[in-house]
């Protein structure tokens, strides 16, 4: 729907898209730069290149910016459709992963080496904050040296959440641990983990685990 790469790049940074698909030949702004330019700045949707530059070097550009397929003119419908519905669904089953593992990076996981720094990054700085009742979205931004902005589309692209979710998510996987182990009372546990209101906590630990956590102690 973007008439140059320009207005994508605008688009881009104002929607959080399933999937983008690019042409490289765009006026003012071409596709490879369009989808550096959105990759540099943590916007993190699916990106397709169509496009009637087959040979492999444009090939190789189009995918070293960042884009997640390429698909060469002329094309059957069929198969985009297909490609599109790979490439959604692979977004879909990476963020079920993620969330999954309390956001740990595995080696099966298709990442990016730009994606996988992030992640190790905000893996290590939940680790050392989780506990503090006023770490949030302002405060792992900061640690991350990105906006706000940046964090929740870069955090709702690779796992689907917002970062209070995440970080509310991360917080629950560890108190989960910590009641199977029965190494303390709810109230405890709940102020360990960084909550400031014990029942609060058993609020979320219930609509996360369908139980609460004084039944499972």
């Amino acid at each position: 729907s973007a008439k140059d790469g320009e207005e994508g790049l605008f688009l881009g940074k104002e929607h959080q898209y399933d999937l983008a698909i690019v042409d490289i030949g765009l006026p003012k702004l071409n596709g490879i730069e369009l989808i550096k330019q959105w990759r540099d700045q943590h916007i993190d949707f699916p990106v397709l290149i169509l496009t009637a530059r087959g040979n492999w070097q444009d090939k190789v550009s189009g995918l070293d910016s960042g884009a997640d397929d390429y698909l060469v003119k002329p094309f059957d419908t069929r198969e985009l459709h297909a490609r599109i519905d790979n490439l959604i669904n692979n977004r879909k089953r990476l963020q079920s992963t993620l969330q999954n593992s309390n956001y740990a990076v595995a080696p099966e996981l298709d990442l990016t080496p730009v994606d996988q720094q992030f992640l190790g990054d905000m893996q290590t700085i939940l680790a050392d904050h989780y506990s503090n009742q006023d770490f949030g979205t302002t405060a792992l931004s900061a640690k991350l040296l990105i906006s706000e902005r940046q964090l929740r589309r870069k955090i709702k692209g690779l796992t689907g959440l917002s970062p209070n979710m995440l970080i509310r998510n991360y917080r629950l996987d560890i108190a989960k641990e910590l009641i199977e182990n029965k190494t303390g009372g709810v109230n405890d546990i709940a102020y360990q983990i960084g909550f400031s209101s014990p029942s609060y906590f058993s609020k979320c630990y219930k609509e996360k685990y369908g139980v609460s956590p004084s039944e499972v102690i």
